[in-house]
């Protein structure tokens, strides 16, 4: 079977990843915040560091429950000391502002799943996926997430299966 040239095949996590997760539409809003988050503490970083974490990322932010991460304001010098995550002020910080960001949208009965959807469906352009992450970048921000650049909203986007951009002789394409 041939997977994307990124997938270390000795690592199992990884293949299980590409192979049931990755590409795959989401519309649970929990699960699109987990993902985002993991993309923004990925940058600067590899993949597999963030993957492999997962599970402590998933206990040190109350299961990426929204409604939960929005009150953590004052857990940020507890997470900091957590050695398990990656301990990046800012990017902890970035991950409980987003959840109150996104919780003020569902508060206004907008779903996170509902806004991606407006905003990718009004700003894809598809044979410019550069473009298209600078446009929803800038927009993200605006509507005040923080840590979301460019680069970080194309693996956003890949994640969740908005843009398919599997290896042209992957299997799961």
């Amino acid at each position: 079977m041939q997977r994307c040239a990124w997938v270390d095949l000795n690592d199992e996590q990884m293949i299980l990843y590409h192979d049931s997760e990755w590409g795959k539409p989401v519309k649970d809003d929990d699960k699109l915040f987990e993902i985002m988050s993991l993309e923004l503490m990925q940058s600067g970083l590899s993949w597999k560091t963030i993957l492999h974490k997962r599970q402590a990322f998933r206990a040190a932010f109350s299961n990426f429950q929204i409604n939960r991460v929005k009150l953590m304001g004052k857990d940020i010098n507890n997470l900091l000391g957590n050695k398990q995550i990656v301990r990046n002020r800012l990017k902890i910080k970035a991950v409980i502002n987003n959840a109150k960001v996104i919780y003020n949208m569902q508060a206004n009965n907008l779903s996170f799943y509902d806004y991606l959807n407006r905003i990718f469906n009004k700003h894809m352009i598809i044979d410019d996926i550069d473009t298209t992450s600078i446009k929803i970048s800038k927009i993200m921000k605006k509507d005040g997430f923080k840590f979301i650049g460019p680069v970080m909203i194309r693996s956003f986007m890949q994640s969740i299966g908005v843009i398919n951009e599997h290896d042209e002789n992957c299997d799961f394409k």
